[in-house]
């Protein structure tokens, strides 16, 4: 610090100067702002006669310093420097003092922290024990659970699809086939080239309804019908006959008479619930199954119950004691079947089973229920006996894929199902309808023209190639004519086509006269044989 009256250079921290004697300018402290604090943290060495006052004003006593002379310069240098010194002391002692409260204020900072970080783990703690509570209890249930959500959730989609309130409905419905393992490759490509689709509606508000069924083969065309309703029946084959053929006189009126789906939703809850109610958890087992699916690899859960001999009596008394004890149940399934209430009590009464009504239960039955995910998502479902496994498997867009296998043949029905309520029905114009009685040669002729069909064409090779007949030798075997049927009579009986023409068929050649007129022996096969021999020849005229 500069002295303002000789111009040395001061220590920082010197109150007066070192060379001169004379007061320095003091720092700017404001921990320093009281005199009385000098005297009492340390400053001992001073006389409080010639004290040095520390204020805004630093004012020393002027008889301290007044004097020039050497010893009394040397005198107030001494005392200069002790007053420096011990103001130094002070400084220290305050810095130290503040440095004691700044560290005691860090660490109670620093323990407020701790003791935060403590409560949070803890919370943090209580939350993980949670989930993992919610965890095991929700996304890793027991079987039992397991199957009783997949039965849940198909009520769920039941009752979605049984509404109450509606005045009409509609649904679309596509099937196909897959029929493998039956030992001819020739019949297996027949029935896997069919396609079949039906779809239409009914307004029960209205009384109308239509529907059209087509059926193609290898994507050719080869039936298409219309069946419409609208006071009258009305039939329409599209692809044969150009006009509409009608029925008149049909009373068709029960067709719109509404099922009462409120009931028919709380027979098959009320089911449902017993049967999920009546299960036990020693009646499952389960796994872990990687499968193939559209060839994409699914890792599945596979949640087995198994019903056997020794459970299915078990199972059947508690669901009818479950059943005969809901009072909502026995009134729905009254209403439905149109029965007594009584009679359904009656019915339900576990005392009518015993063991002997179970003797014909001798294969365990697996259902197995396949998974995936921590939601454990529907994959598909099985239901496997001895020799035969049926498979569900629901698909995307209301797809479904059921499979029946026994150890060497498959048959598997591909179906595509939608269905909508409310939805206005769009009739078809049959003003040029004609009466089925006034159906004449031109309509048989028409239908005769099913030959020409592309799908019919194809159908016709295929099924020759298969069997070595054609269709229509075919259905004429099914009404005991046509070549097949000749073929097979001649060499059995001796058919001689001339022997019959000379017949008298308006006699009774069922008589015994007749046996012995023309040395035959009366069998009723010959009786049979005539009457189709005469069914043959209007074939042929």
């Amino acid at each position: 610090m500069k002295c303002n009256s000789c111009g040395f250079e001061n220590q920082a921290g010197n109150v007066v100067c070192s060379n001169c004697g004379k007061p320095l300018t003091p720092p700017q402290n404001n921990n320093v702002t009281n005199p009385n604090n000098l005297s009492n943290n340390g400053v001992n060495n001073v006389d409080l006669d010639k004290t040095v006052v520390l204020s805004n004003n630093s004012v020393l006593n002027s008889n301290a310093f007044n004097n020039t002379n050497s010893s009394t310069n040397s005198s107030n240098l001494n005392n200069s420097q002790n007053l420096n010194s011990n103001y130094n002391n002070v400084s220290s002692n305050t810095t130290s003092n503040m440095n004691n409260s700044n560290d005691n204020s860090k660490s109670n900072t620093s323990k407020n922290k701790r003791n935060l970080a403590i409560i949070l783990a803890i919370i943090l703690v209580v939350i993980l024990a949670g989930l993992i509570y919610l965890g095991v209890k929700y996304l890793n249930p027991s079987s039992k659970k397991i199957f009783s959500n997949f039965t849940n959730n198909l009520y769920s989609s039941l009752k979605s699809a049984t509404k109450t309130d509606y005045n009409s409905v509609y649904f679309d419905m596509e099937l196909s086939t897959k029929v493998s393992g039956t030992g001819s490759a020739d019949l297996e490509k027949i029935i896997n080239k069919f396609n079949i689709k039906l779809n239409g509606g009914i307004d029960y508000q209205n009384k109308t309804f239509i529907y059209n069924f087509k059926t193609d083969y290898n994507n050719k065309e080869l039936i298409n019908i219309d069946a419409q309703y609208d006071k009258n029946l009305y039939l329409t084959f599209n692809n044969l006959y150009d006009k509409p053929i009608k029925f008149e006189e049909n009373d068709l009126s029960e067709m719109f008479e509404k099922t009462n789906n409120e009931d028919v939703n709380v027979v098959v809850k009320a089911v449902i619930d017993a049967f999920n109610n009546s299960l036990d958890d020693s009646y499952f087992t389960s796994e872990k199954k990687e499968i193939e699916q559209d060839g994409k690899k699914i890792k599945t859960k596979v949640t087995t119950l198994n019903i056997n001999k020794n459970n299915i009596e078990e199972i059947s008394k508690k669901m009818m004691n479950d059943l005969k004890n809901n009072e909502e149940f026995i009134k729905s399934y009254a209403k439905v079947n149109e029965m007594e209430e009584a009679d359904v009590k009656e019915a339900l009464n576990s005392d009518n089973l015993d063991s002997s009504s179970f003797d014909s239960f001798t294969d365990d039955v697996n259902i197995n229920l396949y998974t995936t995910g921590v939601t454990n998502k529907f994959v598909k479902i099985e239901f496997v006996s001895t020799d035969t496994t049926i498979e569900i498997v629901c698909k995307e867009d209301n797809q479904y894929v059921i499979t029946v296998k026994n150890a060497e043949t498959s048959l598997a029905l591909n179906i595509k199902y939608n269905q909508e309520f409310d939805k206005k029905l769009e009739l078809k114009d049959v003003s040029g309808a004609v009466s089925e009685n006034e159906l004449g040669d031109d309509f048989t002729t028409s239908l005769g023209n099913i030959v020409n069909n592309e799908g019919y064409i194809e159908l016709n090779k295929d099924f020759e190639a298969a069997t070595g007949y054609t269709i229509e030798d075919s259905i004429l075997n099914l009404f005991g004519v046509g070549s097949i049927y000749d073929e097979a009579y001649e060499n059995t009986y001796g058919y001689d086509e001339n022997y019959y023409d000379e017949y008298d068929w308006n006699s009774d050649y069922s008589d015994e006269n007749y046996d012995l007129d023309y040395d035959y022996n009366y069998d009723s096969s010959y009786d049979t044989y005539y009457d189709d021999y005469s069914t043959y020849e209007s074939f042929n005229s």
